[in-house]
């Protein structure tokens, strides 16, 4: 299973691009509500993680996104990557999908006035969309995730480990 993450290129845009592609290695379920800690959260390993990418926990609550039921996606780090293209420069950005696609992808994801508008995961169960508006959509990720492609590297967090600042 794979979670493919988008977001438009800017606020003024009409260009999605492909912001992370995660392939699923494990699926988690959290410690019940009111038993939420960051030393029961044996499923993150990295401390730093657990530091800087979580909410507050409170009491045992997580501050943000405290439901019931909560499950985490524990990504394949060989498997789970962006997307970069080669573009006219010779530099690598984030894969983007056409206008036409994009267009697509906005009218399949947004629901709502202007002033409200949320976005929303697309999946096949849902019944807020209809997937064959997305089929080329999927498609088009589908070539993608086999693409031999030499003007498309598949950017992993491996590769950049060393890059980061563990201060």
């Amino acid at each position: 299973m794979y979670f493919i993450f988008v977001a438009k290129i800017d606020n003024s845009s009409e260009i999605f691009e492909i912001d992370t592609i995660i392939k699923a290695k494990e699926i988690v379920e959290w410690p019940e509500k009111g038993n939420r800690n960051k030393e029961n959260l044996f499923f993150i390993g990295d401390d730093n993680i657990k530091k800087y990418h979580l909410p507050a926990i409170i009491n045992g609550n997580l501050q943000e996104h405290n439901r019931n039921n909560l499950y985490t996606c524990i990504g394949g780090e060989n498997e789970s990557f962006l997307p970069m293209i080669k573009n006219l420069e010779d530099e690598y950005i984030p894969y983007r999908f056409s206008k036409e696609l994009s267009e697509k992808i906005e009218l399949t994801l947004t629901r709502g006035s202007e002033e409200s508008k949320g976005f929303y995961v697309v999946k096949d169960t849902s019944n807020r969309i209809c997937i064959n508006v997305l089929k080329k959509v999927y498609e088009e990720i589908e070539r993608l995730l086999n693409s031999t492609d030499k003007d498309c590297i598949r950017l992993k967090g491996t590769m950049l480990k060393d890059k980061r600042d563990t201060k």
